[in-house]
Order: structure tokens, then sequence, then C-alpha cells
């Protein structure tokens, strides 16, 4: 995704900085042990908004996702193949 497209879509999602970072599935990204916790918080948030039943879902397994690296005290990591 060019970079211009990249901060229009940040500027669309503010009150979202951590996931507001996956834009493109052909990239890959990590979020920090430290910035797990936000992650989640955000994901949460974002989760309570929609009413696509996909994107529920998705953002339910991230969320899982965040509570299993909480509790190991690890990264998240989302690879593109």
């Amino acid at each position: 995704m060019p970079r211009s497209l990249w901060a229009k879509f940040q500027r669309a999602i503010p009150a979202y900085p951590l996931p507001g970072r996956i834009f493109d599935r052909y990239e890959s990204y990590e979020y920090t042990p430290e910035e797990v916790k936000e992650f989640r918080e955000g994901c949460t948030r974002l989760k309570a908004g929609i009413s696509n039943l996909r994107a529920e879902r998705a953002l339910r397994k991230l969320i899982y996702a965040c509570d299993e690296a909480m509790q190991r005290g690890s990264s998240l990591v989302f690879s593109s193949d």
C-alpha cells in the first residue's frame, strides 16, 4: 500500500493507533510485550462498535491472541506469507 494511503488509513482511526498499524496483509507486524495490552484494548473498543459478524470474529481472535501473549509475557507477531 502506498505511504499516502497508509497515512490516510491511520488518520481515519486515530483512537486506535496500535490496531491501525495493521493495514497491509502482505506486511509483517510485531507488538512488543509492552504494547500487547494497549493493542488488546484497542481491539476491544473496536469490537464494541461494529456490527459486521466477520469483523467481530476477527477481533475476537485478536483479543484471544493478546490474552495468550500477555499470559506468557511475549510479543505478538503477525507474519505475512
